[in-house]
């Protein structure tokens, strides 16, 4: 299938011109070109991947939090140490990435987590093993 060999090219870099993912695809410029437009209703957005420890956010923690009510999304939508935000099944059904410079942003977070939360558990990330690896 050209779309998913063009989406795969495209995660490994979304910046890349159509000619160098015809040649990496081994096919056609125009192929490709139609392969592209065809692949564009399954993309959400061409983005990167930042390396948040270069940029000094030491402390990098993964949140399972059961929510007291909606006031919990409003707080986790607005701050600025959220990197990402899941729904999920279960009996934590809020996932959140955050990353902090230093262990005091991460305890203020934690805190007021607590107001918001009938229940959370906190899981640091130690290392990426691998992540957008298409």
């Amino acid at each position: 299938m050209k779309e998913k060999e063009i989406i795969k090219l495209l995660r490994k870099d979304a910046r890349q011109s159509l000619a160098a993912i015809a040649r990496k695809a081994g096919m056609p410029r125009h192929c490709a070109a139609r392969a592209l437009r065809k692949c564009n209703k399954y993309i959400k957005k061409y983005t990167i991947i930042p390396d948040f420890r270069a940029m000094g956010f030491e402390v990098h923690a993964m949140f399972f939090l059961a929510p007291k009510s909606r006031k919990l999304m409003q707080y986790l939508d607005s701050s600025y140490n959220v990197n990402a935000l899941f729904t999920a099944a279960g009996p934590y059904p809020v996932i959140v990435f955050a990353i902090f410079r230093e262990m005091h942003g991460f305890y203020m977070f934690d805190k007021e987590l607590g107001k918001l939360c009938n229940a959370k558990r906190v899981n640091f990330i130690v290392d990426e093993v691998k992540q957008e690896n298409a």
